[in-house]
């Protein structure tokens, strides 16, 4: 049975994302409409300005935000604070499309991941407290479709899912 119904997007909803922090409050993103942020108790969102292809939260220790990646300027990704709705802070690769984004789920660590003309793709690992590029790693399975920190014990992996295979990587870093 169907509790609730949220009229989403003019265009057709690509994702949804629910806030770590907060359970009641949640994202969908369409290509043309953009990031619209969500509240169960109220049936009106919040739009984010401008046409992004995705909205991850990052809840790092002291900060509740989203990042987005610009449609226009696909180089690019925003990070977004969440009380004020405003852009914080703005990251990419000049020249390189960015696919996709994750977020480590302990450490303060951006992932994202870039298109290769040659068919091939690039994950690029980011400070968040600083948006420095920290290493960059090339896949040669085929264009990059999805990237994902997973987490068991005392081991967090990289996955990155290629068109024509799938790379796992160890994220060795040090315990806080």
């Amino acid at each position: 049975m169907c509790t609730r119904t949220f009229d989403l997007h003019n265009t057709g909803l690509h994702r949804i994302t629910w806030n770590p922090r907060d359970t009641s409050t949640f994202t969908s993103v369409s290509s043309y409409d953009g990031v619209k942020l969500w509240d169960m108790d109220s049936s009106y969102p919040t739009t984010l300005e401008g046409s992004y292809s995705f909205g991850h939260y990052y809840t790092g220790s002291h900060c509740n935000s989203m990042v987005t990646a610009d449609l226009k300027n696909k180089s690019y990704a925003y990070v977004w604070d969440l009380q004020s709705h405003e852009r914080i802070h703005k990251f990419g690769v000049p020249g390189k499309i960015m696919k996709d984004f994750a977020c480590h789920p302990t450490h303060p660590l951006f992932a994202t991941t870039s298109l290769n003309l040659e068919g091939g793709g690039t994950v690029y690992l980011w400070d968040p407290r600083t948006y420095r590029l920290e290493k960059m790693v090339e896949l040669k399975h085929g264009i990059v479709q999805d990237v994902v920190f997973t987490r068991s014990k005392d081991l967090t992996r990289l996955v990155v899912g290629c068109l024509y295979g799938i790379s796992i990587m160890e994220m060795n870093l040090p315990t806080d």
